[in-house]
C-alpha cells in the first residue's frame, strides 16, 4: 500500500505548548506513540510521503517529500508605486481555534506593538474563530496600531490580496503552512519564523523575510514600506509559486514516483 503522511503527528504533539507539568508529561507521552506508529506504518508501505523534508526526516528515512501545492490565481496583485507608504496593510489567516495560529496571532500583536513603525501598520486576522479569541484581543484596544479581524470568508485569495504583506509568526505545529504558500500565490510578500520556514521544500528567502527577533521584524517592515520592494517581490512569488507549488504539476510528480516505487518494489526477490 502508499500512504501520503501529509505532515508528522509526532513534531505537531512535540512541538505544542503546554503550561502544565501534567500536560506536558501528556503530549511528550502521546508523541513517542504517535512517532513509532509513523514508523511503523512508512516501513511497511511501497511508497510513502510528507510535505516537508522535516516531517519527512521525522516520520523515516524511506518517506519522500511530495510538496502541498497552490493555484496561482489569473489576477495580478497591482502594487501602486510612489514615495514610500506611509501604511503597511499586513494579514495572518487561517482557523485561530488552531493552537499554532493563535500562537502566531500573538506573536504578530507583540511583534507591531513593540515596533518603532507600529504607527505605520494596520493587522487584518482573517478566518475562523468559534471561541471569540481574536475578538477578545481586539477588545483590550491599546495597541497602538489599527487592527481587525473580518471571520471566515469565502474566498481566502481574494481577501488577502488586499493588503501589502501576510504574516506566518508561528513556532508551533508541522507541515507546510498553506496560509504562507496561498501568500506567494497573489504575490504578497511573508513575514515568518524561523520555524515556517523549515517547512518550505524550496527556499524563497527573496519573498519571505524570517524574523525570530524585534530586530528582525522591524527590518522586514522597513523594507516592505517601500513600494518598489513590494511589486518586485508579487513578481517573484507568483513566478515562484508556478515553477514550485502548481498543482498539476505536483500531482504528476506524485503519480509518477508511486508508480516507480511500485514497479521497484514488485521486481524485489
Amino acid at each position: 500500500h502508499s500512504i501520503d503522511f501529509i505532515d508528522s503527528g509526532y513534531l505537531a504533539l512535540k512541538n505544542r505548548n503546554s503550561k502544565t507539568f501534567l500536560s506536558k508529561r501528556l503530549f511528550h507521552f502521546e508523541s513517542l506513540r504517535a512517532r513509532r506508529f509513523e514508523e511503523r506504518i512508512a516501513k511497511k508501505s511501497k511508497f510513502s510521503s510528507a510535505v516537508s523534508v522535516l516531517d519527512a526526516s521525522a516520520i523515516h528515512h524511506s518517506v519522500n517529500v511530495i510538496p502541498n501545492g497552490v493555484a496561482v490565481p489569473k489576477e495580478q496583485k497591482k502594487v501602486k508605486l510612489g514615495k514610500a507608504d506611509t501604511r503597511l496593510k499586513l494579514v495572518m489567516s487561517g482557523n485561530f481555534d488552531y493552537p499554532p495560529n493563535r500562537e502566531g496571532a500573538e506573536n504578530a500583536i507583540r511583534f507591531i506593538r513593540s515596533s518603532e513603525f507600529s504607527g505605520k501598520i494596520e493587522l487584518a486576522f482573517v478566518g475562523f474563530s468559534s471561541d471569540k479569541f481574536l475578538q477578545e484581543k481586539l477588545s483590550l484596544g491599546n495597541f497602538g496600531f489599527r487592527i481587525s479581524a473580518t471571520g471566515t470568508v469565502e474566498d481566502i485569495k481574494a481577501a488577502i490580496m488586499g493588503h501589502d504583506a501576510a504574516l506566518a509568526l508561528m513556532t508551533t505545529g508541522s507541515g507546510i503552512q498553506n496560509k504562507v504558500l496561498e501568500a506567494f500565490s497573489v504575490g504578497l510578500p511573508v513575514i515568518i519564523s524561523e520555524k515556517v520556514s523549515k517547512g518550505l521544500p524550496v527556499a524563497n528567502s527573496y519573498g519571505s523575510r524570517i524574523a525570530t527577533t524585534q530586530k528582525e521584524f522591524d527590518e522586514a517592515i522597513e523594507f516592505l514600506l517601500k513600494a518598489e520592494n513590494r511589486r518586485l517581490i508579487c513578481n517573484h512569488n507568483r513566478n515562484h509559486c508556478a515553477e514550485n507549488y502548481d498543482w498539476e504539476a505536483l500531482m504528476k510528480k506524485l503519480q509518477d514516483r508511486i508508480h516507480d516505487e511500485r514497479g521497484n518494489f514488485s521486481s524485489r526477490p
